[in-house]
Protein backbone atom coordinates (compact mmCIF):
# COMPACT_ATOMS: atom_id res chain seq x y z
CA UNK A 1 0.00 0.00 0.00
CA UNK A 2 1.31 3.45 -0.93
CA UNK A 3 1.35 6.01 1.85
CA UNK A 4 0.25 9.53 0.76
CA UNK A 5 3.23 11.91 0.83
CA UNK A 6 1.72 14.30 3.38
CA UNK A 7 1.10 11.49 5.90
CA UNK A 8 4.60 10.08 5.37
CA UNK A 9 5.99 13.56 5.98
CA UNK A 10 3.99 13.92 9.18
CA UNK A 11 5.25 10.51 10.32
CA UNK A 12 8.86 11.62 9.79
CA UNK A 13 8.21 14.87 11.62
CA UNK A 14 6.78 13.10 14.64
CA UNK A 15 9.46 10.40 14.74
CA UNK A 16 12.65 12.28 13.99
CA UNK A 17 11.71 15.98 13.82
CA UNK A 18 14.02 16.28 10.80
CA UNK A 19 13.20 16.63 7.14
CA UNK A 20 15.22 17.40 3.99
CA UNK A 21 12.46 19.75 2.80
CA UNK A 22 8.81 20.59 3.42
CA UNK A 23 6.35 20.60 0.52
CA UNK A 24 2.64 20.87 1.15
CA UNK A 25 0.60 20.34 -2.02
CA UNK A 26 -2.63 22.17 -2.82
CA UNK A 27 -5.60 20.70 -0.97
CA UNK A 28 -3.51 19.06 1.76
CA UNK A 29 -2.94 20.03 5.39
CA UNK A 30 0.16 19.98 7.58
CA UNK A 31 -0.16 20.34 11.33
CA UNK A 32 3.10 21.09 13.18
CA UNK A 33 2.19 20.05 16.70
CA UNK A 34 3.17 21.74 19.94
CA UNK A 35 6.62 20.64 21.13
CA UNK A 36 7.78 19.77 17.60
CA UNK A 37 11.23 21.05 16.60
CA UNK A 38 11.32 20.56 12.84
CA UNK A 39 14.75 20.90 11.24
CA UNK A 40 14.85 21.53 7.48
CA UNK A 41 17.90 21.03 5.30
CA UNK A 42 16.06 22.23 2.19
CA UNK A 43 13.25 24.56 1.24
CA UNK A 44 9.81 25.23 2.73
CA UNK A 45 6.93 25.30 0.21
CA UNK A 46 3.30 25.54 1.24
CA UNK A 47 0.55 25.37 -1.38
CA UNK A 48 -2.06 23.92 0.95
CA UNK A 49 -3.05 24.53 4.58
CA UNK A 50 -0.42 24.91 7.29
CA UNK A 51 -1.14 24.88 11.01
CA UNK A 52 1.70 25.53 13.43
CA UNK A 53 0.62 25.08 17.03
CA UNK A 54 1.94 27.10 19.95
CA UNK A 55 5.26 25.73 21.19
CA UNK A 56 6.39 24.43 17.77
CA UNK A 57 9.56 25.55 15.97
CA UNK A 58 10.76 25.33 12.38
CA UNK A 59 14.56 25.52 12.02
CA UNK A 60 16.52 26.07 8.80
CA UNK A 61 19.91 24.35 8.89
CA UNK A 62 21.02 23.92 5.29
CA UNK A 63 24.36 24.49 3.61
CA UNK A 64 23.05 26.52 0.66
CA UNK A 65 20.56 29.38 0.75
CA UNK A 66 17.06 28.15 1.67
CA UNK A 67 13.65 29.57 0.77
CA UNK A 68 10.15 29.93 2.15
CA UNK A 69 7.39 30.18 -0.45
CA UNK A 70 3.65 29.75 -0.43
CA UNK A 71 0.27 30.95 -1.55
CA UNK A 72 0.00 33.78 0.96
CA UNK A 73 1.35 34.58 4.39
CA UNK A 74 2.86 31.54 6.08
CA UNK A 75 2.17 31.63 9.84
CA UNK A 76 4.72 30.00 12.14
CA UNK A 77 5.04 29.95 15.91
CA UNK A 78 8.83 30.12 16.21
CA UNK A 79 11.53 30.23 13.54
CA UNK A 80 15.26 29.53 13.84
CA UNK A 81 17.88 30.35 11.20
CA UNK A 82 21.17 28.50 11.57
CA UNK A 83 22.51 28.61 8.02
CA UNK A 84 25.37 30.96 7.15
CA UNK A 85 24.05 31.07 3.55
CA UNK A 86 20.81 32.52 4.86
CA UNK A 87 17.09 32.35 4.11
CA UNK A 88 15.21 34.01 1.21
CA UNK A 89 11.46 34.74 1.28
CA UNK A 90 9.19 34.30 -1.71
CA UNK A 91 6.07 35.01 0.36
CA UNK A 92 5.15 36.88 3.51
CA UNK A 93 5.60 35.09 6.82
CA UNK A 94 4.06 35.70 10.24
CA UNK A 95 5.78 34.76 13.51
CA UNK A 96 3.73 34.51 16.68
CA UNK A 97 6.52 33.35 18.99
CA UNK A 98 10.23 33.99 18.55
CA UNK A 99 12.71 34.46 15.71
CA UNK A 100 16.15 33.11 16.61
CA UNK A 101 18.95 34.27 14.35
CA UNK A 102 21.93 32.02 15.07
CA UNK A 103 23.69 32.34 11.70
CA UNK A 104 22.73 33.78 8.32
CA UNK A 105 20.57 36.67 7.14
CA UNK A 106 16.90 36.67 6.16
CA UNK A 107 16.34 38.39 2.81
CA UNK A 108 12.66 39.42 2.67
CA UNK A 109 12.94 40.66 -0.96
CA UNK A 110 9.55 42.27 -1.76
CA UNK A 111 7.87 40.49 1.16
CA UNK A 112 7.37 41.22 4.86
CA UNK A 113 7.99 39.44 8.16
CA UNK A 114 5.03 40.13 10.46
CA UNK A 115 5.50 39.73 14.22
CA UNK A 116 2.33 38.93 16.15
CA UNK A 117 1.11 40.71 19.27
CA UNK A 118 2.87 38.19 21.55
CA UNK A 119 6.06 37.73 19.50
CA UNK A 120 9.42 38.53 21.07
CA UNK A 121 11.88 41.07 19.70
CA UNK A 122 14.51 39.29 17.52
CA UNK A 123 18.18 39.67 18.47
CA UNK A 124 20.23 40.60 15.39
CA UNK A 125 23.96 40.65 14.67
CA UNK A 126 26.04 41.73 11.69
CA UNK A 127 26.09 38.14 10.40
CA UNK A 128 22.52 37.20 11.38
CA UNK A 129 19.93 39.90 10.65
CA UNK A 130 16.80 40.82 8.70
CA UNK A 131 17.39 42.58 5.37
CA UNK A 132 14.16 44.05 4.04
CA UNK A 133 10.80 44.83 5.64
CA UNK A 134 9.71 43.65 9.09
CA UNK A 135 6.58 44.79 10.93
CA UNK A 136 5.38 44.47 14.48
CA UNK A 137 1.60 44.20 14.62
CA UNK A 138 -0.20 46.80 16.68
CA UNK A 139 0.06 46.11 20.39
CA UNK A 140 -1.14 47.97 23.49
CA UNK A 141 1.51 50.29 24.93
CA UNK A 142 -0.46 53.03 26.66
CA UNK A 143 1.92 54.73 29.11
CA UNK A 144 4.33 51.79 29.09
CA UNK A 145 7.65 51.14 27.32
CA UNK A 146 7.98 49.55 23.90
CA UNK A 147 11.13 48.01 22.44
CA UNK A 148 11.00 46.26 19.06
CA UNK A 149 12.90 46.19 15.75
CA UNK A 150 15.53 48.69 16.88
CA UNK A 151 13.04 51.22 18.27
CA UNK A 152 12.69 51.90 22.00
CA UNK A 153 9.97 54.27 23.24
CA UNK A 154 9.90 55.38 26.89
CA UNK A 155 7.95 58.03 28.80
CA UNK A 156 4.63 58.54 30.51
CA UNK A 157 2.22 59.88 27.87
CA UNK A 158 -0.50 57.55 26.62
CA UNK A 159 0.28 56.44 23.07
CA UNK A 160 -2.36 53.71 22.96
CA UNK A 161 -1.66 50.91 20.47
CA UNK A 162 1.52 51.14 18.39
CA UNK A 163 2.64 49.34 15.23
CA UNK A 164 6.18 49.54 13.84
CA UNK A 165 7.44 48.85 10.34
CA UNK A 166 11.20 48.82 9.75
CA UNK A 167 13.00 48.62 6.40
CA UNK A 168 16.71 47.72 6.26
CA UNK A 169 19.21 47.27 3.45
CA UNK A 170 19.17 49.29 0.23
CA UNK A 171 15.36 49.64 0.40
CA UNK A 172 15.72 51.37 3.77
CA UNK A 173 17.73 54.29 2.39
CA UNK A 174 15.96 57.66 2.35
CA UNK A 175 17.16 60.05 -0.38
CA UNK A 176 16.28 63.71 -0.08
CA UNK A 177 17.79 66.62 -2.02
CA UNK A 178 20.95 64.66 -2.74
CA UNK A 179 21.54 63.41 0.81
CA UNK A 180 21.19 59.74 1.72
CA UNK A 181 20.35 58.14 5.06
CA UNK A 182 21.62 54.95 6.65
CA UNK A 183 20.12 51.66 5.45
CA UNK A 184 17.45 51.61 8.17
CA UNK A 185 14.18 53.53 8.40
CA UNK A 186 11.18 53.22 10.72
CA UNK A 187 7.47 54.01 10.34
CA UNK A 188 5.16 54.16 13.38
CA UNK A 189 1.40 54.06 13.73
CA UNK A 190 0.20 55.16 17.16
CA UNK A 191 -3.39 55.25 18.33
CA UNK A 192 -3.14 57.39 21.46
CA UNK A 193 -5.51 60.33 21.87
CA UNK A 194 -3.08 62.50 23.85
CA UNK A 195 0.02 64.33 22.57
CA UNK A 196 3.26 62.35 22.57
CA UNK A 197 4.95 64.76 25.00
CA UNK A 198 7.36 63.35 27.59
CA UNK A 199 8.35 60.53 25.25
CA UNK A 200 11.87 59.53 24.25
CA UNK A 201 12.67 57.54 21.11
CA UNK A 202 15.91 55.57 20.75
CA UNK A 203 16.76 54.21 17.31
CA UNK A 204 19.27 51.35 17.09
CA UNK A 205 20.92 49.93 13.97
CA UNK A 206 23.84 47.67 13.08
CA UNK A 207 27.00 49.34 11.77
CA UNK A 208 26.68 47.15 8.66
CA UNK A 209 23.67 49.38 7.80
CA UNK A 210 25.74 52.62 8.00
CA UNK A 211 25.49 52.97 4.20
CA UNK A 212 29.15 53.93 3.88
CA UNK A 213 28.98 56.79 6.38
CA UNK A 214 32.00 57.33 8.64
CA UNK A 215 30.59 58.22 12.05
CA UNK A 216 33.06 59.85 14.45
CA UNK A 217 33.25 62.47 17.18
CA UNK A 218 33.57 65.06 14.43
CA UNK A 219 30.93 63.49 12.19
CA UNK A 220 27.97 62.73 14.41
CA UNK A 221 24.66 61.00 13.70
CA UNK A 222 21.48 63.05 13.27
CA UNK A 223 17.86 61.88 13.17
CA UNK A 224 15.62 62.80 10.24
CA UNK A 225 11.85 62.80 10.71
CA UNK A 226 8.92 63.20 8.32
CA UNK A 227 5.41 64.26 9.31
CA UNK A 228 3.87 63.94 5.83
CA UNK A 229 4.53 60.33 4.90
CA UNK A 230 8.05 60.89 3.59
CA UNK A 231 7.38 63.77 1.17
CA UNK A 232 9.75 66.03 3.10
CA UNK A 233 12.21 65.48 5.94
CA UNK A 234 13.69 67.62 8.71
CA UNK A 235 16.25 67.08 11.45
CA UNK A 236 15.17 66.11 14.96
CA UNK A 237 16.96 67.10 18.17
CA UNK A 238 20.72 67.25 18.56
CA UNK A 239 23.38 65.11 16.87
CA UNK A 240 25.23 62.35 18.77
CA UNK A 241 28.57 60.58 18.54
CA UNK A 242 27.72 56.92 17.81
CA UNK A 243 31.17 55.84 16.65
CA UNK A 244 32.04 53.74 19.72
CA UNK A 245 29.12 51.32 19.56
CA UNK A 246 27.77 48.48 17.43
CA UNK A 247 24.83 48.32 17.34
CA UNK A 248 24.71 52.10 17.15
CA UNK A 249 21.96 54.10 18.86
CA UNK A 250 20.71 57.67 19.08
CA UNK A 251 18.03 59.09 21.40
CA UNK A 252 15.80 62.17 21.12
CA UNK A 253 12.64 63.51 22.67
CA UNK A 254 9.69 63.23 20.28
CA UNK A 255 6.32 64.90 19.98
CA UNK A 256 4.97 62.57 17.30
CA UNK A 257 5.50 59.00 16.14
CA UNK A 258 5.65 58.96 12.36
CA UNK A 259 8.68 58.24 10.11
CA UNK A 260 12.34 58.31 11.13
CA UNK A 261 15.81 57.56 9.81
CA UNK A 262 19.38 58.68 10.55
CA UNK A 263 21.95 60.70 8.59
CA UNK A 264 25.45 61.96 9.33
CA UNK A 265 25.43 65.54 10.63
CA UNK A 266 28.07 66.60 8.08
CA UNK A 267 25.35 66.33 5.41
CA UNK A 268 22.50 68.41 6.86
CA UNK A 269 19.23 68.53 5.01
CA UNK A 270 19.28 71.61 2.75
CA UNK A 271 16.39 73.87 1.91
CA UNK A 272 13.94 71.94 -0.26
CA UNK A 273 12.04 74.05 -2.77
CA UNK A 274 8.54 73.02 -3.84
CA UNK A 275 7.80 75.63 -6.49
CA UNK A 276 8.71 79.08 -7.92
CA UNK A 277 6.35 81.40 -9.81
CA UNK A 278 6.92 84.70 -11.62
CA UNK A 279 3.95 86.71 -12.83
CA UNK A 280 3.23 90.22 -14.05
CA UNK A 281 1.03 92.25 -11.69
CA UNK A 282 0.14 95.57 -13.35
CA UNK A 283 3.56 97.03 -14.22
CA UNK A 284 5.51 94.92 -11.67
CA UNK A 285 6.75 91.34 -11.59
CA UNK A 286 5.97 89.31 -8.50
CA UNK A 287 8.13 86.28 -7.65
CA UNK A 288 6.67 83.72 -5.22
CA UNK A 289 8.21 80.50 -3.94
CA UNK A 290 7.44 77.73 -1.46
CA UNK A 291 9.76 75.55 0.64
CA UNK A 292 8.97 72.13 2.09
CA UNK A 293 11.33 72.74 5.02
CA UNK A 294 14.45 74.72 5.88
CA UNK A 295 17.62 73.77 7.72
CA UNK A 296 20.26 76.39 8.53
CA UNK A 297 18.64 78.85 6.11
CA UNK A 298 19.83 82.47 6.35
CA UNK A 299 17.68 83.61 3.46
CA UNK A 300 17.30 84.21 -0.28
CA UNK A 301 18.87 86.74 -2.63
CA UNK A 302 16.73 87.54 -5.68
CA UNK A 303 18.72 88.11 -8.88
CA UNK A 304 17.67 89.43 -12.28
CA UNK A 305 19.13 89.25 -15.78
CA UNK A 306 17.74 91.18 -18.76
CA UNK A 307 18.63 91.30 -22.44
CA UNK A 308 20.86 94.32 -21.70
CA UNK A 309 22.45 93.30 -18.37
CA UNK A 310 24.12 90.39 -16.60
CA UNK A 311 22.90 88.88 -13.33
CA UNK A 312 22.40 91.50 -10.61
CA UNK A 313 21.00 91.28 -7.08
CA UNK A 314 17.61 92.96 -6.62
CA UNK A 315 16.94 92.26 -2.95
CA UNK A 316 16.98 89.83 -0.04
CA UNK A 317 14.27 87.88 1.79
CA UNK A 318 15.15 86.46 5.21
CA UNK A 319 14.62 82.73 5.83
CA UNK A 320 13.17 80.96 8.87
CA UNK A 321 16.46 79.34 9.92
CA UNK A 322 15.20 75.81 10.59
CA UNK A 323 11.56 74.99 9.97
CA UNK A 324 9.75 71.67 9.62
CA UNK A 325 6.68 73.30 8.06
CA UNK A 326 6.13 74.48 4.47
CA UNK A 327 6.78 78.22 4.11
CA UNK A 328 5.81 80.78 1.45
CA UNK A 329 7.91 83.76 0.31
CA UNK A 330 7.49 86.61 -2.16
CA UNK A 331 9.42 89.51 -3.69
CA UNK A 332 8.22 92.25 -6.05
CA UNK A 333 10.31 93.84 -8.80
CA UNK A 334 8.65 97.23 -9.19
CA UNK A 335 10.77 98.31 -12.16
CA UNK A 336 11.18 95.34 -14.49
CA UNK A 337 13.02 96.08 -17.74
CA UNK A 338 11.25 95.88 -21.06
CA UNK A 339 11.56 92.63 -22.99
CA UNK A 340 12.40 89.17 -21.80
CA UNK A 341 13.80 89.00 -18.24
CA UNK A 342 15.13 86.16 -16.09
CA UNK A 343 14.84 85.80 -12.31
CA UNK A 344 16.55 83.32 -10.02
CA UNK A 345 16.97 82.60 -6.29
CA UNK A 346 20.25 82.28 -4.42
CA UNK A 347 19.65 80.42 -1.15
CA UNK A 348 22.27 81.17 1.53
CA UNK A 349 23.02 79.10 4.66
CA UNK A 350 23.96 80.63 8.00
CA UNK A 351 27.54 79.47 7.43
CA UNK A 352 27.79 81.30 4.09
CA UNK A 353 27.31 78.32 1.77
CA UNK A 354 24.85 78.96 -1.05
CA UNK A 355 22.93 77.32 -3.86
CA UNK A 356 21.26 78.67 -7.02
CA UNK A 357 17.84 77.42 -8.10
CA UNK A 358 16.49 77.24 -11.64
CA UNK A 359 15.94 80.56 -13.41
CA UNK A 360 12.52 81.72 -14.62
CA UNK A 361 12.03 83.67 -17.86
CA UNK A 362 9.18 86.15 -18.22
CA UNK A 363 8.13 88.89 -20.62
CA UNK A 364 6.54 91.93 -19.02
CA UNK A 365 3.74 91.18 -21.44
CA UNK A 366 2.31 87.86 -20.27
CA UNK A 367 2.99 84.74 -22.40
CA UNK A 368 0.69 84.56 -25.40
CA UNK A 369 0.20 80.80 -25.28
CA UNK A 370 0.32 77.80 -22.99
CA UNK A 371 3.64 75.96 -22.92
CA UNK A 372 4.96 72.93 -21.03
CA UNK A 373 8.74 72.68 -21.29
CA UNK A 374 11.06 69.69 -20.99
CA UNK A 375 12.03 68.99 -17.40
CA UNK A 376 15.57 69.80 -16.31
CA UNK A 377 17.80 68.02 -15.58
CA UNK A 378 16.78 64.99 -17.61
CA UNK A 379 17.71 62.24 -16.85
CA UNK A 380 17.64 63.22 -13.17
CA UNK A 381 18.38 62.00 -9.62
CA UNK A 382 16.98 62.79 -7.12
CA UNK A 383 14.85 65.76 -8.26
CA UNK A 384 13.95 67.70 -11.40
CA UNK A 385 12.34 71.03 -12.32
CA UNK A 386 9.19 71.19 -14.49
CA UNK A 387 8.57 74.60 -16.14
CA UNK A 388 5.37 75.85 -17.77
CA UNK A 389 3.81 79.13 -18.93
CA UNK A 390 0.23 80.40 -18.75
CA UNK A 391 -1.26 83.22 -20.87
CA UNK A 392 -4.02 83.88 -18.30
CA UNK A 393 -5.05 83.06 -14.76
CA UNK A 394 -6.08 79.40 -14.89
CA UNK A 395 -6.80 76.42 -12.65
CA UNK A 396 -3.80 74.14 -13.19
CA UNK A 397 -2.92 70.57 -12.42
CA UNK A 398 0.47 68.93 -12.95
CA UNK A 399 0.51 65.17 -12.39
CA UNK A 400 3.09 62.40 -12.78
CA UNK A 401 2.18 59.02 -14.29
CA UNK A 402 4.01 55.78 -14.99
CA UNK A 403 4.18 54.38 -18.52
CA UNK A 404 1.01 52.35 -17.90
CA UNK A 405 -0.93 55.54 -17.22
CA UNK A 406 -1.23 55.03 -13.46
CA UNK A 407 -1.07 58.24 -11.43
CA UNK A 408 2.08 58.45 -9.27
CA UNK A 409 1.59 61.85 -7.63
CA UNK A 410 -0.02 65.27 -8.03
CA UNK A 411 2.40 68.23 -7.93
CA UNK A 412 -0.04 71.12 -8.47
CA UNK A 413 -3.84 71.31 -8.26
CA UNK A 414 -4.78 74.97 -7.80
CA UNK A 415 -5.38 78.34 -9.45
CA UNK A 416 -2.23 79.90 -10.92
CA UNK A 417 -1.70 83.41 -12.33
CA UNK A 418 -0.57 84.19 -15.86
CA UNK A 419 3.19 83.96 -16.15
CA UNK A 420 6.07 81.52 -15.76
CA UNK A 421 6.12 78.72 -13.19
CA UNK A 422 8.40 75.96 -11.89
CA UNK A 423 7.38 72.93 -9.85
CA UNK A 424 9.79 70.28 -8.55
CA UNK A 425 9.39 66.51 -8.40
CA UNK A 426 11.61 64.60 -5.94
CA UNK A 427 10.99 61.10 -7.34
CA UNK A 428 8.41 60.14 -4.69
CA UNK A 429 4.87 58.87 -5.06
CA UNK A 430 1.75 60.20 -3.33
CA UNK A 431 2.63 58.13 -0.23
CA UNK A 432 6.12 59.60 0.03
CA UNK A 433 7.88 56.46 -1.19
CA UNK A 434 10.74 56.63 -3.69
CA UNK A 435 9.78 55.20 -7.07
CA UNK A 436 12.04 52.98 -9.12
CA UNK A 437 14.26 54.06 -12.01
CA UNK A 438 12.50 54.41 -15.33
CA UNK A 439 10.61 56.66 -17.72
CA UNK A 440 7.66 58.64 -16.34
CA UNK A 441 5.10 61.03 -17.85
CA UNK A 442 4.24 64.49 -16.55
CA UNK A 443 1.01 66.12 -17.68
CA UNK A 444 -0.08 69.77 -17.56
CA UNK A 445 -3.82 70.50 -17.58
CA UNK A 446 -4.81 74.18 -17.67
CA UNK A 447 -8.44 74.81 -18.56
CA UNK A 448 -9.04 72.94 -21.82
CA UNK A 449 -5.31 72.80 -22.60
CA UNK A 450 -3.35 69.60 -21.92
CA UNK A 451 0.21 68.58 -22.75
CA UNK A 452 2.29 65.56 -21.72
CA UNK A 453 6.05 64.96 -21.79
CA UNK A 454 8.42 62.18 -20.77
CA UNK A 455 11.17 62.28 -18.12
CA UNK A 456 13.76 59.72 -17.07
CA UNK A 457 14.63 58.96 -13.42
CA UNK A 458 18.04 57.27 -13.02
CA UNK A 459 19.43 55.94 -9.73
Amino acid sequence: MKIPFVFLLLFLMLKADICPQLRNASGTTINIKSGTYLVLGGNFTNSGTLTAQSGSTVAFRGSAIQTISGTGSETLQSLTINNSSGLSLSSNISINGSLTLTAGNIQTNSNTIYFGSSATDPMETSSAKIIGTASMNSRAVGTGTLSFLGANITGNSDIGNVAISRVTGSSGVISNSGNNSIQSSWTFTAGGTTPYANRSLTLTWLSSFDNGKTFSAGNKAQVWTSTNGGTSWSTLGSSSDVSGSNPRSISNAVTSLLKFTVIDASSPLPVELLSINAAQVNQSVEIKWKTAQEINNYGFEIERKSQKSEWEMLGFVKGYGSSRSPREFSFTDNQPPAGRTQYRLKQIDNDGQFKYYDALSIDVNAPREYCLMQNSPNPFNPSTAIKFQLPMNTFVSVKVYDMLGREITSLINEEKPAGSHIVYWNGRDMNGQMVSSGVYLYKLTAGTYTETRKMNLLK
